[in-house]
């Protein structure tokens, strides 16, 4: 109050500040609860004036075979109920006059939505060594990675994957392990079949929505995830590889304009006998549904035959940058890099050879280099402590590059590891919920955090709050989990912290310290970021 409110002309009818009890809104039962009242000694209101404002999407339209030409959809928003308060204790409730909101859908011309695409998640994949499982998904989408269009109607999916069992086997099945397809069927899902045959290549999945009266798929979801184990290491380059596809057995149907590459395994379509257009054609029966299919490929992992290098670090396989020129997880300051160079002739040891480290800072300046001898397992180990300079301690902060080179046989061969030099995690950012307090209010903390770690770590972030005399009035504290980060990349996140004022703190401008801690330091822990502060006020009433 008062400025207008778009779309609605009138002001507010709350004189700031206000007060939110309620903001939520349930979409399992499509009710929006909102509750919010002035603070005292707030104005009066009267005349007209804005309560709230709602947006609302529309997720679907119907087509013009499905009402008649001049018709529409009427879909009603009901006010199920509303108080409106006075002044006064109790608060005594106003009388008004409730009017529904209408809000009328008009038909669209129809045109075919894009297919339906089942498509293999991650593209290409390499395998790192014998033994290591991955995975690879299923999804369900829209052609050319759009979402699905719920005029598909999807109520059930069949589907052979195939793949190399010289070089993968298929260890485990999950169908919908995400519940994503379940969520639109008010019964859940049906599991039809989930085989797996290392024999063969292949794993069968079928699986179908319950319920006559749902919601028609539409959007991304996973629908299958499936473990494989790597059995086979290729010995030199390049290794084999193979595709990773879908397709269920022939013959394939054709419908209409689709032929059968547009059927490659089987989507079932819910009935609608009422649609004359194909692949419908008014079944009173679930039809098949036309759509297309991104396939996969995977590749095994490899040594090379003859002279070869491999420098990694302490990290334990695959964070070390084991194999040739992949990457190290990061480190933080102070840290020691232990670096280790195995070095081979037709995948055997070579015993007492000399490998030069050159290691590189991330100004492209050489920073040292070292030397160790083979041992008889053809390991050479070194080792450097990464520095921590006064006047700019994080100058160094950034990618670090160390090269490997050995002479085998008259022959000079190398291998280049990389690794981030930086803090452990970030703290990014520090807010508050509002910009002062009252006595026995509470201050909802906000910490945005972040982390290049690819391994996981515990930190233990605490908060204090400290009143203009430095008294500390409230203190609150969470571990998380940092880390799962790619390659130098951010992965971030946020959580919220509550400080409680009591009646005791002084009022004036309060300080709120976070901090990030490896543990305890009664247990030995140390902190891992610099102190982050922020202030807000506590006021005199």
């Amino acid at each position: 109050y008062p400025d207008p409110v778009p779309p609605s002309p009138y002001g507010g009818i709350l004189h700031a500040e206000v007060t939110p009890a309620k903001d939520e809104y349930d979409p399992a039962t499509s009710i929006l609860e909102i509750a919010y009242s002035s603070k005292a000694p707030a104005e009066p209101f009267a005349g007209s004036g804005t309560v709230c404002v709602i947006t609302l999407k529309l997720i679907r339209q119907p087509f013009d075979y499905e009402v008649l030409p001049d018709d529409y959809i009427e879909v009603l928003i009901p006010l199920v109920e509303v108080k409106l308060a006075g002044y006064g204790v109790p608060p005594p409730a106003i009388p008004y006059t409730p009017y529904d909101g209408v809000v009328n859908v008009w038909w669209i011309p129809f045109e075919y939505p894009k297919l339906p695409m089942l498509k293999i998640y991650p593209n290409t994949y390499t395998g790192s060594a014998l033994g290591e499982t991955f995975t690879y998904d299923v999804w369900l989408l829209g052609e050319d990675d759009t979402d699905l269009s719920p005029f598909w109607d999807v109520a059930g999916i069949d589907f052979i994957l195939h793949f190399d069992p010289a070089l993968i086997e298929a260890l485990d099945a999950a169908i919908d392990p995400e519940g994503w397809f379940a969520g639109f069927w008010p019964y859940g899902v049906y599991e039809v079949t989930k085989e797996i045959n290392n024999t063969e290549g292949s794993v069968h999945i079928a699986f179908l929505g319950l319920g006559g009266v749902h919601e028609p798929p539409f959007g991304q979801g996973k629908i299958a995830t499936i473990t494989f184990n790597v059995t086979y290491l290729h010995e030199g380059y390049p290794p084999p590889d193979c595709t990773i596809f879908l397709k269920n057995p022939e013959p394939r149907p054709s419908i209409g304009t689709w032929g059968p590459e547009f059927f490659k395994v089987d989507i079932a379509g819910f009935p609608h006998p009422e649609r004359t257009m194909d692949p419908w054609n008014s079944a009173p029966y679930a039809v098949p549904i036309p759509h297309v299919v991104a396939n996969a490929t995977y590749t095994a992992p490899f040594k090379v035959l003859g002279a070869a290098i491999d420098v990694y670090t302490q990290y334990p396989y695959p964070y070390g940058g084991q194999d040739p020129n992949m990457p190290s997880d990061m480190f933080w300051p102070q840290k020691e890099v232990i670096l280790f160079a195995e070095v081979t002739y037709n995948l055997w040891p070579e015993q007492e050879k000399d490998v030069a480290f050159e290691v590189i800072d991330p100004h492209g300046d050489t920073y040292t280099v070292l030397c160790a001898r083979t041992d008889a397992d053809g390991i050479a180990t070194t080792s450097f402590r990464l520095p921590w300079m006064c006047g700019d301690p994080e100058y160094y902060f950034g990618e670090w590059t160390v090269i490997a080179t050995v002479d085998v046989a008259c022959e000079i061969i190398n291998d280049t590891l990389t690794f981030k030099y930086d803090y452990q995690v970030h703290i990014w950012k520090v807010t508050a919920d509002k910009g002062d307090y009252n006595h026995g209010e509470t201050i909802t903390v906000t910490i945005e955090y972040g982390s290049t770690a690819m391994q996981t770590y515990d930190i233990t972030i605490t908060a204090t709050g400290l009143d203009e005399t430095g008294v500390p009035f409230d203190f609150a504290w969470v571990v998380i989990t940092v880390g799962g980060a790619e390659y130098c990349t951010y992965k971030n996140d946020t959580i919220t912290l509550e400080l409680y004022i009591p009646k005791w703190a002084r009022a004036g401008q309060a300080t709120i310290q976070v901090n990030a801690l490896s543990d305890w330091p009664i247990f030995g822990g140390a902190q891992m970021f610099p102190a982050v502060e922020i202030n807000v006020a506590i006021n005199a009433a």
